[in-house]
């Protein structure tokens, strides 16, 4: 199941100050993916799945340290700043942007910016990677993320820059009950955008608990996060196993159970929002080791 755009719909209320702001894509971004996107059925790795229970790609050096997002920017933060940020660090050797250097971190403001009409308005993860794939993603150093000028669309450097960060082939993965093969992408080297409704952080997390289980779930989705890894092991409420997921509203975030910005959703969960009709997970590739032969000014 494909979730739609629906014209005029509020995709970005506020929560305590916090917004969320991920919409489907428009009927223009849902045609241009037609012959791009490709449709996964099954993901077969080199390595031997058995050999990992767990996996937590936030302990990286490569991993960006946990971002604020400004405005209802979270597509953008999920796939330019979390997604692409961790593989261009990978590719790059950029072992500070754990610790948030800004010359080592991905711009979210590069692609929203760009894809936005509006303060107000909200972003697909297709419209961003739409950005990265065709021109690339300037660094956090020439077009900060943490000020809201969202009319700013880069300087000569900015501009200069972004060619040599970016990426290609977009998967999309239906099936998210199939938890073993999203494990897979995972060890993989991935971390997939994933859709929710941030009403079940209310819900389900809090005081200790850092974990969404099947009967704290909130159909539907109005934001986008970035899994980062699982735990074979991790156990709430009875239900064993769950996925690791980077939020962007700050570190602050989720002090009040450990998070720092991160919390969990278990296995259980996740089979739930499938059989509820979820539209599945997203990732790209990075072009590893790509340099451009020629770039045009005017």
């Amino acid at each position: 199941m494909y979730d739609y755009y629906i014209a005029n719909q509020n995709y970005n209320a506020s929560y305590d100050g916090y917004f969320p702001g991920e919409s489907p894509p428009t009927d223009e971004e849902f045609s241009n993916m037609l012959g791009t996107v490709r449709v996964v059925d099954e993901i077969e790795i080199s390595e031997n799945p058995s050999y990992f229970s767990s996996i937590d790609h936030s302990t990286s050096p490569y991993f960006p340290k946990v971002g604020n997002q400004v405005g209802p920017s979270c597509a953008a933060w999920a796939a330019t700043y979390y997604q692409n940020g961790f593989y261009q660090a990978k590719d790059n050797n950029w072992t500070q942007a754990l610790y948030g250097n800004p010359d080592q971190l991905m711009s979210p403001a590069w692609t929203y910016n760009k894809v936005l009409s509006g303060p107000l308005n909200y972003s697909s993860f297709d419209s961003n990677w739409n950005v990265i794939n065709n021109i690339g993603c300037s660094k956090e150093s020439f077009i900060p993320s943490d000020v809201p000028d969202y009319v700013n669309w880069g300087s000569e450097n900015a501009w200069r820059c972004a060619p040599e960060f970016r990426c290609s082939n977009y998967y999309y993965w239906l099936d998210i009950s199939d938890i073993t093969n999203l494990k897979n992408a995972i060890i993989a080297g991935y971390v997939p955008y994933i859709t929710v409704h941030a009403d079940m952080y209310y819900l389900g997390l809090g005081q200790g608990d850092d974990t969404i289980t099947s009967n704290e779930l909130v159909y539907g989705s109005n934001h986008a996060n970035t899994i980062v890894g699982f735990d074979d092991n991790k156990v709430a409420d009875g239900e064993i196993g769950a996925f690791k997921i980077v939020n962007s509203w700050g570190e602050t975030w989720g002090w009040s159970w450990g998070g720092c910005g991160y919390y969990w959703i278990t296995y259980d969960a996740f089979i739930d929002l499938a059989n509820a009709g979820h539209p599945g997970v997203k990732w790209f590739d990075d072009l590893v080791d790509y340099k451009p032969n020629l770039i045009g000014t005017w």
